[in-house]
């Protein structure tokens, strides 16, 4: 017995949020789309609706916590430019050429 379109939805908002949990999402992406398609002409009960709308809430929270990541992570990136500009623009120093640990600004 083939499960109904229902158990179908569940199952692929499930398998959304396996690939949310993995960071795969443009599968997450295609697994809404096959909801999306089942959905067509259906009429959605609420027990669904509510069952879906606790799972979407997974989903919704790992994308949350992605982009948050993805921001610290450009922000730190931006800190360390500004830090390595700031230096390139600083003088340039070199080791004394006869070897010493004497360092030397050049201006």
């Amino acid at each position: 017995m083939s499960p109904s379109w229902e158990e179908t939805a569940e199952k692929v908002t499930q398998q959304a949020i396996e690939a949310a949990e993995e960071g795969r999402w443009g599968r997450v992406d295609l697994c809404y789309q096959e909801r999306a398609e089942l959905f067509r002409a259906k009429t959605v009960s609420l027990s669904l609706g509510r069952r879906l709308h606790v799972l979407d809430r997974r989903v919704h929270d790992r994308l949350r916590m992605a982009m948050m990541t993805a921001q610290h992570l450009l922000v730190e990136v931006a800190s360390k430019r500004r830090l390595i500009e700031r230096f390139d623009s600083e003088p340039q120093s070199a080791v004394s050429p006869d070897g010493s640990r004497r360092i030397s600004y050049r201006l």
